[in-house]
């Protein structure tokens, strides 16, 4: 609505950090947008943003505007959400954040199954670590986030989880191939593709084996699931959790073997949102989905 363009409009100075970008991406004149800002000011009493030789940041007032511009932006999204939503359309739009490790098939198939239901709706999906997900939330940046052993705060709202096990992905041609399940100790030695260091499983790999003072050597650190490796590494082991892992259909050439509880409990995978957020529709019920696929 055209009453909103105001508030759009510094919301964009602010993620480009320059009026001359945030007009290049908005398809307007840097003067045109800049007389738009300096009205804006003269409404308020007060600068909304520090004028710098690279660029502008958010005052002090700017930044307590930009809370409200955000809550406004939000509120809207989601009154328009429902309305589409009462009207039949079921459009939307969904932005999601994801672990590395689970950046992979089960998202991917959740997708696929939403939209053939929901065509109207677009999705983006943001990669990030879990220390990552609390400031993406608060700025509304994303609606949801998929996190594998996510870091728990008070921004951070977990609404569905499910614990999982722990896979190494090992070639045939190695002797733990053939193990029913791998301790930690068998590791030592061996040629391993590590989690990227900040990823969930990267952490909780490093303090158990820190208690058992167990050191790894690792090749190379991945963001990434085994499926998006395949053909790379092919000598090395990896890492994986089960709800990206079909036992019966590993990669070619791996067999996929557990590693054993005694040395790394089950982990936990947990759909979460903004504190007590109200979501718009499509988000709302994408996570509606997630959890009942996490619960099966």
């Amino acid at each position: 609505m055209r009453h909103l363009l105001p508030l759009q409009y510094i919301d964009r100075i602010v993620r480009a950090g320059s009026i001359r970008g945030a007009a290049e991406y908005l398809a307007i004149s840097p003067s045109a947008l800049n007389r738009r800002v300096l009205s804006l000011e003269d409404e308020l009493g007060a600068p909304i943003f520090e004028r710098l030789p690279s660029g502008v940041r958010l005052s002090t007032a700017g930044e307590v505007f930009y809370r409200h511009i955000q809550n406004q932006l939000a509120d809207f999204e989601e009154v328009r959400s429902r309305i589409l939503d009462l009207s039949g359309l079921r459009a939307g739009h969904v932005n999601i954040a994801v672990s590395a490790e689970l950046a992979g098939p089960f998202l991917f198939r959740q997708i696929d199954q939403y939209l053939r239901e929901f065509p109207g709706v677009t999705f983006s999906e943001t990669i990030a670590s879990p220390d990552r997900f609390e400031p993406l939330l608060a700025d509304f940046s994303i609606d949801l986030a998929l996190a594998f052993q996510p870091m728990r705060s008070d921004g951070y709202r977990t609404i569905g989880s499910r614990d999982q096990q722990v896979y190494c992905c090992v070639p045939d041609t190695s002797e733990l191939s053939r193990l029913p399940a791998i301790r930690l100790y068998h590791l030592i030695d061996q040629e391993l593709v590590m989690p990227a260091a900040g990823t969930g499983l990267r952490r909780m790999l490093d303090i158990h084996t820190g208690r058992k003072a167990i050191t790894l050597k690792s090749k190379v650190g991945i963001s990434g699931t085994m499926r998006s490796l395949e053909g790379a590494f092919p000598d090395s082991i990896r890492f994986d959790v089960s709800l990206n892992s079909d036992v019966n259909n590993p990669p070619p050439g791996f067999t996929l073997v557990p590693v054993d509880l005694r040395d790394l409990p089950l982990g936990s995978i947990s759909v979460g949102q903004l504190g007590q957020r109200t979501l718009p529709v499509a988000p709302a019920k994408f996570a509606e989905q997630l959890i009942r696929s996490l619960a099966i």
